[in-house]
This record gives C-alpha cells, structure tokens and sequence, in this order.
C-alpha cells in the first residue's frame, strides 16, 4: 500500500479544527461558536478543556441552517 492508498473500507477524514479555525470557517467569534457547542447546537467534540469540530459536520450543519432559513420565508 503506497501513502495516498486508505485500506478497504477506511473513509479520508480531514483533520479536527480548533474553535479559532472553525468560527473563521463560519464566520463567527470563537466564543460563540463555544457556546453553541456547549449548548449542543453545533456538533463537537470535547477533548480535554477544547472544543474541536469536524469540517464535514460543520459543512453538513450549515447547510442545515441554510435549508431551514429557506423553508421559513
């Protein structure tokens, strides 16, 4: 196996992002984007004392928020 090859059945996941580089991506401030985490409205994962995010959950999330704010009007 060559280092661009994943085994079978293993998925390419990007790396996690930190709270700085995830609010950047949505265009927030870092403490909000905590906070949303903390309440459980953004998907995140706690490791230590650091919120961490997907970019696939955040991308997929967005686009939730996107599709409700169309479904409202």
């Amino acid at each position: 196996m060559n280092e661009q090859q994943l085994p079978s059945g293993v998925e390419f996941e990007p790396p996690l992002r930190d709270a700085h580089d995830a609010a950047r991506f949505l265009g927030i401030h870092p403490v909000t984007l905590c906070e949303l985490a903390r309440q459980g409205r953004i998907p995140a994962i706690k490791v230590g004392k650091a919120w961490r995010f997907r970019p696939l959950s955040l991308k997929r999330w967005l686009d939730s928020q996107e599709q409700r704010e169309q479904n409202e009007r």
